[in-house]
């Protein structure tokens, strides 16, 4: 049996790789074994050394950069047409949706209120009157849905009793300490 010696093989530049389809890296050696000419980059402009005949941009940066603005052409172009089929698969995927939703706000509550709470200060501080737009339509909201808002509080007393209570006690007390004194 012949045994064959072979040098290990750097996978990253090659279709090996598990990031096969992304910008390849690029080292000295590659450019003298695959010398395909220089050529300004789309993106930033600089001048690069190409590894392949039809590379328009420098590094995976660049590359990025150019999905996105693609993405973005495409979703402007699309917009109706991704619109339904995003609301076509939320309708058919109704519980998967709604746990993905739920296990993400568990994880970063404090982050989405956080962002809630900057978003409501800056319609508040950008249009005063729409603070007494949104009370106006919730307003109507309540009148409109009484049964169901009733239910949905008897619901949420149901659950927190033992904490309401609790609070409307500590509130008593500090009031009947605040007249004593």
């Amino acid at each position: 049996m012949v045994k064959i010696k072979m040098k290990p093989i750097n996978v990253s530049n090659t279709t090996l790789s598990y990031k096969a389809r992304r910008h390849r890296k690029f080292d000295a050696k590659q450019a003298k074994r695959h010398n395909f000419g220089k050529a300004h980059c789309m993106i930033c402009d600089e001048v690069f050394t190409k590894y392949s005949h039809n590379v328009l941009v420098c590094s995976e940066e660049c590359q990025r950069e150019k999905r996105n603005a693609y993405d973005r052409k495409y979703h402007e172009k699309n917009h109706e047409k991704i619109l339904a089929k995003q609301r076509k698969y939320r309708g058919d995927n109704r519980e998967k949706v709604n746990a993905a939703q739920r296990k993400l706000y568990a994880e970063n509550s404090e982050k989405i209120k956080a962002q809630r709470r900057a978003r409501y200060h800056a319609k508040k501080k950008k249009d005063p009157e729409w603070i007494k737009e949104e009370a106006a339509r919730n307003r109507k909201y309540r009148e409109d849905n009484r049964e169901k808002v009733n239910a949905a509080q008897r619901k949420l007393y149901a659950k927190n009793s033992e904490k309401i209570k609790a609070q409307k006690r500590a509130r008593y007390h500090a009031k009947k300490k605040q007249e004593e004194e």
